[in-house]
């Protein structure tokens, strides 16, 4: 059903991942793949999508544009570099990527990509 949701101008596409590639079996990892939509809406159980909401709550957001093979670097940067002397811990909620622009549009095909990773204060 087209319940008109998406808005072309504002909408975003979002990559949430439920399971890290470094502690699951490659079979086993989940990303859902979301759309960022004007209101709540109704979903019918022989639907083929659901609905999803992003809790609220601290996250870092850290703002790339990089070429589709520089993905692994900005992970390990965030997660690697700036989580470890930012004074935060991962909290236990899923990291996300909300992807701003259409790489194709892009002059040298580049990705502008925030990634947010949910965080909690150290002490």
């Amino acid at each position: 059903t087209n319940q008109n949701l998406i808005d072309e101008k504002k909408s975003k596409l979002l990559a949430v991942y439920h399971s890290h590639p470094d502690f699951s079996d490659e079979e086993k990892q989940r990303t859902s793949i979301c759309p960022s939509i004007k209101e709540p809406i109704t979903i019918d159980d022989k639907s083929d999508i659901g609905y999803m909401s992003i809790l609220s709550g601290t996250y870092a957001v850290a703002h790339f544009e990089i070429f589709q093979s520089e993905y692994p670097d900005a992970w390990d940067f965030l997660c690697g570099e700036w989580l470890p002397q930012s004074g935060y811990l991962s909290r236990d909620y899923f990291p996300f990527e909300v992807y701003m622009n259409d790489p194709d549009e892009h002059p040298q095909h580049k990705h502008i990509v925030d990634i947010y990773l949910p965080i909690e204060p150290l002490f």
